[in-house]
């Protein structure tokens, strides 16, 4: 499922991913209690002051015109997110929920894990990414190929036919004659 936040930010949710959404005028929060999800922010329409926040049961993610994907596996108690920074104009801020202070800044084709309960949560190292787990990052934030299939161009137009106003015919849908 893809969502449009604000106009800026696009989300791509997998299945049996658990989330919440929740917007105000200059902030977005995605709250991913498990799953994946990818996170596309256009740069081009962030205002200062706009914020998209990912909040993980152990981890703040905080990003501003880039593509990142977020992970949450593991039980309850000992909850793991990965965090993997496709692009980045931006450096993407992580930090313990625990201690939202201490962050740590991903630039493009790099990954951090914060491992352990949201009170005693610490972030790892920072890696490269390899090239094939970028590539599979990005396929992860396109439409799969099933949904291509609708043109944008397609759903528009029929959006905006579902919400013109309908007029009202008389059976047979002949138009009434008039005469001059």
């Amino acid at each position: 499922m893809r969502l449009l936040l604000g106009g800026k930010a696009a989300v791509t949710v997998r299945e049996l991913s658990v989330l919440t959404i929740s917007e105000d005028p200059n902030q977005s929060q995605v709250e991913l209690h498990s799953g994946r999800v990818a996170l596309r922010i256009n740069k081009a329409l962030m205002r200062p002051g706009d914020v998209v926040e990912i909040y993980t049961p152990n981890a703040i993610i905080g990003v501003r015109g880039s593509l990142v994907v977020v992970e949450v596996e593991g039980s309850v108690d000992a909850p793991q997110s990965h965090v993997t920074a496709v692009e980045a104009s931006l450096p993407i801020l992580v930090a313990p929920r625990a201690d939202p202070a201490r962050t740590t800044a991903l630039n493009p084709n790099e990954a951090v894990t914060v491992a352990g309960p949201r009170h005693a949560a610490k972030a790892g190292p920072v890696r490269r990414v390899a090239p094939d787990q970028a590539r599979r990052a990005v396929e992860m934030a396109a439409l799969p190929p099933h949904a291509r299939k609708i043109s944008e161009p397609e759903v528009i137009h029929r959006e905006r036919a579902e919400a013109a106003p309908h007029v009202a015919r008389p059976m047979g849908g002949r138009r009434p004659r008039t005469r001059q």
